[in-house]
């Protein structure tokens, strides 16, 4: 628990920063760039919880990505459909924005993780 609070707390300030730059470049797709940050970030922090979760046990860890990989696909795709059928928000800045968010936000997770593996990892 302690390791996913450490990275929320990390990629909650840079997705805001990141969503706020992208605000500045485009002001007049403001709300669904937020949509995408906010969303992206959601979905980013249920991806990292299955790796925590399956961090002690090699075995699950792959499954773990992969799932989280999946997830982000999905939520990236059911995005996009919806906005493409008519959602509230122009599709091309969403899913742009959406990309950009998760893709950054998952170059994070080996960092975090690796952290916890050698903090544990020299101790006795």
């Amino acid at each position: 628990m302690k390791l996913w609070l450490a990275y929320a707390a990390v990629a909650t300030p840079i997705t805001l920063a990141g969503i706020g730059v992208a605000i500045l470049v485009s002001p007049s797709h403001r709300d669904a760039l937020a949509f995408a940050g906010v969303s992206s970030l959601v979905v980013q922090l249920v991806a990292f919880a299955l790796l925590v979760m399956a961090r002690k046990q090699p075995t699950l860890l792959l499954a773990a990505w992969g799932g989280g990989m999946l997830l982000r696909m999905i939520a990236v795709l059911a995005v996009g459909l919806w906005l493409t059928g008519g959602g509230p928000f122009p599709a091309q800045p969403s899913l742009l924005a959406m990309v950009a968010v998760l893709t950054g936000l998952a170059l994070l997770e080996p960092l975090a993780l690796r952290r916890t593996h050698e903090s544990t990892e020299h101790v006795g």
